[in-house]
């Protein structure tokens, strides 16, 4: 994965046992603009360590996957997407200290402390889902949040944190 990650591009898996969970040793840098799309089969089991650190200027996105404890998912900055994803069991599932995030059609359930903070922009659409997390859901330290067609339900905090904090 590391090799795929470092050259960046398209990575889709093609695993031959069905649902297959690929348990992540260490962090993975990504460098270079990277699709990783787990053909709605993959678990990537991030053994509650960090997995990805993005570089600025990247565009990284995960698709059709499925994701589960890791002590941060993505941090870092860059553009970072998901769509069609579900982030469970995950403690900041997504920390960007610059850039912003697109959720789409994903499911965060069972997740610490903050779930997405950004800090530029963050949009939230297309049916995504915050399910029993305990931490706030949302973080914005400046930029544009924009929620549409999502749902908040039992979250251990309801607000949504946006503003300069100068």
């Amino acid at each position: 994965l590391q090799t795929a990650i470092a050259a960046g591009g398209t990575i889709t898996f093609q695993c031959q046992s069905p649902n297959p969970t690929i348990e992540l040793t260490r962090e993975h840098f990504v460098s270079r603009t990277t699709f990783i799309d787990g053909g709605n089969t993959v678990t990537l089991d991030g053994g509650n360590r960090r997995m990805f650190d993005t570089g600025s200027n990247v565009w990284f996105r995960l698709t059709n996957i499925a994701i589960k404890r890791g002590a941060g998912v993505v941090g870092g900055s860059g553009r970072v997407e998901l769509f069609h994803a579900q982030v469970t069991n995950s403690a900041q599932a997504i920390w960007l200290h610059s850039g912003s995030v697109w959720i789409s059609d994903s499911r965060f359930e069972n997740n610490g402390q903050t779930s997405v903070f950004a800090y530029d922009s963050i949009r939230i659409s297309d049916g995504s889902t915050f399910f029993g997390n305990s931490g706030t859901p949302i973080y914005a330290w400046r930029g544009t949040v924009v929620i549409e067609d999502s749902l908040f339900v039992g979250n251990g905090r309801s607000e949504f944190i946006a503003g300069d904090c100068n």
